[in-house]
């Protein structure tokens, strides 16, 4: 697998078209700081100027994992400061393989895989990147509760696909303690609190879609899979791409080259046509022009892929593909900026 430091790129958006896409490399200042190690996996997000890092997994033959908060400053000129932060009180387990996004202020992580592989998470915590400190998501129980009579909450899983959009954070799919691939769908419903001067965040978890279970195969849903690239369009729309759907006695390929769109309103899947070679831990980004998506591919091949008897182009990592959410089409290009593999562990 492919571990790049995120540092060493940015993208800017020109337009909707995927021609319109450049890279563009950032200046580290090695006086102020030294780059942080290698890593995929993690958390991130932007607040200000500044883009904060949380944990993830470095070299995938050890297995060694990456613990802590960091945060980078981008000057006006490009520059780039990175900082190792010391976050006071408590905070979440450490983790990688976790779902997150912003909401207001706060960096969300949820789910993820801890220390050991048998390690897996179902809570929700939310990082205050204004006063640089952790709060917990307390679970509302208004939308039912479990077997144990605790709130209503996805099972621990790691790699699951998922992202934020207004007050939203969306969950998709993931690998359990079993390791058995899932297929179900979830959305949390944010909200905010204060008294005495405290702030709580609330959320309430609810299940949009069962899936097709564990071993069940539906042409018209989405395979049970993990390691897949998604994020929330809207409020009402969820889009994802590839992943892997073997292991844990489920059978099919990995990685994945399919993409399916989700609408809440009709409660329907839709499987858009193919975009790109196949890969396991994409990585999507939603854009503000027309409701559009970025598709940046990472591993066709590698520890974290399965021999198969029929085998993918191999994916070069300049290629982009940008779908309109509107129109439910994917644009694809090829070569922006040359290739992007910094590193290689």
């Amino acid at each position: 697998m492919m571990l790049t430091r995120i540092l060493c790129l940015a993208v800017i958006a020109a337009a909707a078209s995927a021609e319109n896409f450049t890279w563009r490399a950032l200046e580290v200042d090695n006086s102020a700081s030294s780059e942080p190690p290698a890593r995929h996996s993690a958390a991130m997000g932007f607040w200000g100027n500044q883009f904060f890092v949380f944990e993830g997994i470095g070299n995938v033959h050890n297995g060694s994992r990456i613990f802590g908060m960091g945060s980078l400053s981008i000057s006006s000129s490009g520059s780039v400061v990175w900082e190792v932060l010391t976050v006071p009180g408590g905070g979440p387990a450490h983790r990688y393989g976790m779902i997150y996004g912003v909401y207001d202020k706060y960096l969300l992580i949820s789910h993820g895989r801890g220390e050991s592989d048998d390690q897996l998470y179902d809570d929700t915590w939310a990082f205050d990147m204004e006063s640089q400190r952790w709060l917990v998501v307390n679970l509302s129980l208004s939308l039912g509760v479990n077997e144990t009579g605790g709130p209503l909450v996805p099972e621990g899983r790691t790699d699951p696909a998922g992202g934020v959009w207004d007050d939203l954070l969306w969950l998709s799919m993931g690998r359990n303690k079993d390791k058995r691939t899932l297929s179900d769908l979830w959305v949390l419903t944010l909200s905010t609190t204060e008294e005495n001067g405290e702030v709580e965040l609330v959320g309430e978890w609810e299940m949009l879609d069962e899936g097709v279970g564990y071993n069940q195969y539906d042409p018209f849903l989405p395979h049970a899979r993990y390691k897949h690239a998604g994020v929330p369009l809207s409020n009402t729309t969820f889009v994802f791409f590839g992943g892997c759907a073997s292991g844990g006695y489920v059978g099919g390929p990995c990685p994945l080259g399919d993409s399916w769109l989700y609408n809440r309103e009709d409660d329907e899947w839709t499987k858009l046509e193919d975009c790109s070679s196949p890969v396991n831990d994409g990585v999507m980004i939603t854009l503000s022009l027309n409701r559009s998506v970025l598709l940046f591919g990472d591993e066709e091949d590698g520890p974290g892929a399965y021999p198969q008897l029929l085998s993918a182009r191999s994916f070069n990592t300049s290629d982009l593909s940008v779908l309109d959410g509107q129109n439910e089409t994917w644009i694809v290009t090829r070569g922006i900026g040359g290739d992007l593999r910094r590193q290689e562990i």
